[in-house]
Order: C-alpha cells, then structure tokens, then sequence
C-alpha cells in the first residue's frame, strides 16, 4: 500500500528512490509551499513553529499523544535532538541556531562524507532529503486530524497494554526515519572496511570526502550520525507504540520493495567472500523483510559489540522497538520474527549491559507466545539464546548493574521458563540434548539462592510489591526444579555443583511457601530435591 526507500545494496541506500516515490508525496506536500525546507530559512523556521503550534493545539484527536511525544524537546534525556532537527537539517543555509544542537553544523559534512557511494556523480542528493522532510510533514499534519478509532481487542494475545489505533498517517514519517539510520548504517559499513582495509578512521577515498570544513574522517561522520540515529530510532519506537498501521507496515509485506531480492543475492556473495562488514549472515535470505527491520537487526549487530554512550543507546532503542513491534503486532505477524533469532545471541553476551539482556528477555518472552518460535530459544549451538542467558545470570558479568536490577532479571528469565513449560515434550527447557540443558538446573538454583537471601535479609513477612515479586519468583523456580527432576534423567548429575546452595535455602524457602494460602503439594515435595528421587 505504501512505498519505502528502495534497496538494491545489502542494506538500503538512504539516497536512493524507487520509482513511484513521489506519489506518496502527493499534491499536498509538492505545491505546498510553507512546507518546502530548501527556502528562506528564517521564514522556514516560523513556518515550523506555527506547523508544531497547530498541531500541539489539537489536544481531541487521537493522534495528540503520539503528536506530543514526538515533538517533545528532546526526545531522550542527555540529548540535544528532537524530530524539528531531523526536518530541518541539511537546509541551504542554516544561519538560525534556536534549532541547532551542538556539532549540528557538522552533520552536513558527515552526510556529505558519504557522498561518493551516493550517487554516480557522486554528489549528495540534497533532494531525497527534502522529499522525505516534506513527507514527514505531511505525515505529522495527518496523524494531527486522525480521528479514527482504535483495536477494538485491547489486549491482542494478551500482549498489548492498551488499544492500538491505526494511524494512518505515522507511515509517512518512516521514509524520514529510514534515511538517517540508513546514513548510520552506511558509515558503520564504510568505516569497517577503511579498518579491514589498514586505515582505520579515515575512508578508502579520503580525497573525495570534503566538505567546506575541511576533510572529515569516517569515524568523525559517524559520531556525527550517531545522535540524528538515536534521534531517529526514538521517533520510530514512537510510531510503532501508537501505530497500527506503522506496525503492520515493517511486519507484513505491503512495504517490500521487489528490487531488494537483488541487493540480498549481493549481500550473500560478499558474505561468502568474508565481507565480514555486510548484515549478519542470513538477514539477507529474507527478501520479504522491510528495509526499516534490516536495518534494526545491522544496528544491532554493531551496537552489541561496540563501546560507548551513544552506542549503548542505540542497542538499548533497537530492542525497545523490537519488543514494542512484538507487542504490538497481530498473532499472526508474529512469525515474521524469524530474523531476529539470529542476532539476538549477540545482545545476550558477557560484554553486553543489563538493561539490553534485560529487552532481550521481554523480547523472547514475547516471542514464546507463538508455537513456530518457541522452540527457536534453542539452537542446539553454542549461540543458543537459553545458554547464553543462563550463563549471564549465573556470572553477572556486567559490575554497573545494581542488585536489584540483577534480581529483576533474574525474575524474568524465571517467568520466561514457566511460559515455555518444562513438562511440555517439545519445551526448548528440557527437549533437546543442548547444553542448556545442563545449565538450566544450575542457574535456578542459583537464581533460587539469590532471591531467598533478598527475601531473608528483610528479616519481615513479604509486603511491598518488590517482595511479593520476590516471592512469586520463589514458587515458580521451585515448580520448574520440581518439573525438572521429574523431565530430566540426568538431574542428579546437572545439579552436583549447586547442590550446597539448594541445601541452605530449601529449609527456609518450604517454610515460607507452606505459610502461604494457596501453596500447591508439589511446591514443598521433597521429590524436586535435588539429590533424590534419582538414586
């Protein structure tokens, strides 16, 4: 129904359009002239503001709340960006600075950087920009007089916490956002190569990379690319919290571009020539992925394995739009996650913070709801998802965390397990012979241990929220181990190492348990212990 930013390369090229492109521009947007951000720039910047206030008056539409978020200043705390600097960059002669964040001269030169790959003559084409620009705003001025109706159905597969509305409008900002991580995307591409290539920082065709400020390395573009990114994957996870109808976009195939299947076949040549700088291996084989979702899942292929602020941040908003998109699609949708298995084992190393391992729980967790992917969370290898979290609550790897924040995870992977079931005969928990296998009877007696110490140190019965939490993660990982020693024939063998641990806190935690006024028999057997049952 709507067209995108084609791709013809392993990734889409941020410059390019495919044919039929400007007829999502239309008459409103091509004729009107208070619109157009190549002009006056003074009188473009009234034109802004009177555009925002007409739109923040509009408080009765459904589309207010979406309106408000992404025009609030800035969008993420610690920045400087909001959407107004992503409509407004790149204009002829940006002399006003109300507008202008610090280094925001300097993202011309950076866009400029890349100019080379960006089109044959290897000018910048200011227009695509423009085109886009324009689009958004036509897109926000639609979202502002929606008023339609929302999902009906509230709660779709009990993931959604409120109705979804479908927003029509919202997809006309994507093209917007798709071009600047497509810049991002492009200059972690470029800079990877110039480092393959014994000249790390600076770009294979320095020469032709001149901007008005001098000559600008590729690692200097790409901090300069990197904020317009974070500010660009927070309007999308904006769109995709409120838009039905941009979440139906990026999962279903109505916004392909048919020329991509090309681009994919180029992207599996160079990764059999060890092009270690493409998308990992496999996203390309979806040809019907949006060029929007490929993006997100090279971002995250990046991010994971890089350090710094701004890194950790895009990490942190690419699995925020992952898990929203997850809640937010239809069940049958659901499926077109496949992809995202295959990056996901990256998020859940030891280098890898908290909070992301944290959105990759609620990630799989959403997924687990769906029986096509359930059994995905393993992979039988040593990138199986289950081992690697296993294996991170186990370690602790990341000394920033709080022990809260750890505990919190903890729960969540408990939760995670009892969705998945370990009596069921095809459960990923107990229905292959990966070593996760092994290690999952290790780590919830680890995780057991841990939460009874949380529990015994508050020396009173459980009545904060925290410590309701607390509890009820006690009684599942007790009803896991219990289904475990009764699924796995080795369980004796697996639990040796912690059966010290298990042995300290049982006593304490049966107590606990048996004082409750809906304790189940199975909860306090003396069958789940370790050590028994199994002689």
């Amino acid at each position: 129904m709507f067209s995108t930013i084609s791709a013809n390369t392993s990734l889409p090229h941020p410059f390019q359009t495919e044919p039929g492109y400007k007829s999502l521009v239309g008459r409103e947007v091509v004729e009107n002239k208070s619109h157009n951000l190549g002009g006056d720039p003074i009188k473009q910047e009234e034109s802004q503001k009177s555009l925002i206030d007409s739109w923040m008056q509009r408080s009765n539409t459904q589309g207010s709340i979406l309106i408000n978020l992404l025009l609030k200043q800035p969008l993420i705390p610690g920045s400087s960006l909001g959407l107004c600097h992503l409509l407004s960059s790149c204009s002829e002669a940006p002399t006003s600075t109300q507008l202008q964040p610090p280094g925001f001269g300097s993202t011309l030169t950076a866009i400029s950087s890349l100019r080379t790959t960006g089109s044959r003559d290897g000018s910048f084409p200011l227009l695509a920009l423009r085109e886009v620009q324009n689009l958004a705003l036509t897109g926000l001025n639609l979202v502002a007089r929606d008023e339609g109706s929302c999902d009906g159905d509230a709660a779709e597969g009990g993931r959604r916490a409120f109705p979804l509305c479908q927003l029509p409008g919202a997809v006309h900002l994507l093209p917007l956002v798709q071009f600047f991580i497509g810049l991002h995307c492009q200059a972690l591409q470029d800079l990877a190569a110039a480092k393959r290539n014994g000249a790390p920082g600076d770009s294979p065709t320095r020469s032709s990379c001149v901007s008005s400020g001098g000559e600008a390395s590729l690692e200097d573009s790409l901090c300069n690319l990197e904020g317009f990114s974070v500010a660009s994957l927070t309007v999308l996870q904006h769109l995709v919290c409120h838009s039905g109808a941009v979440v139906y976009l990026l999962l279903s195939d109505a916004g392909v571009d048919p020329t991509a299947r090309e681009g994919s076949q180029s992207l599996v040549h160079r990764q059999d020539h060890g092009d270690v700088s493409s998308a990992p291996r496999g996203l390309a084989s979806d040809q019907g992925q949006h060029p929007l979702l490929k993006m997100l899942l090279h971002l995250l292929t990046f991010s994971s394995s890089a350090t710094g602020h701004l890194q950790a941040s895009v990490l942190s908003q690419c699995l925020k739009i992952l898990v929203k998109l997850a809640e937010n699609a239809s069940f049958d949708l659901l499926p077109r996650f496949q992809c995202v298995f295959r990056v996901l084992p990256q998020c859940l190393r030891p280098e890898s913070p908290l909070p992301s391992v944290m959105l990759t729980v609620e990630l799989l967790s959403l997924l687990a709801d769906h029986e096509k992917l359930a059994p995905q969370l393993c992979s039988r290898s040593e990138g199986c998802p289950l081992l690697l979290l296993y294996t991170y609550i186990t370690s602790r790897p990341d000394e920033v965390a709080s022990d809260a924040q750890w505990l919190q995870l903890e729960q969540e992977a408990v939760w995670l397990l009892a969705k998945l079931g370990v009596q069921s005969p095809s459960s990923p928990v107990t229905g292959s012979n990966c070593q996760c296998n092994v290690e999952v009877v290790r780590a919830l007696t680890v995780v057991l241990h841990r939460q009874w110490l949380t529990v015994r140190r508050a020396g009173r019965p459980p009545g904060t929220e925290r410590q309701k939490r607390t509890v009820r993660c006690l009684r599942d990982t007790v009803l896991l181990l219990h289904g475990l020693s009764q699924k796995d024939k080795l369980f004796t063998v697996h639990c040796v190492e912690v059966l010290h641990q298990y042995d300290q806190v049982m006593p304490g935690v049966s107590m606990l348990i048996r004082g409750l006024p809906d304790v189940a028999d199975c909860e306090v057997a003396e069958g789940a212990r370790p050590g028994r049952g199994r002689d």
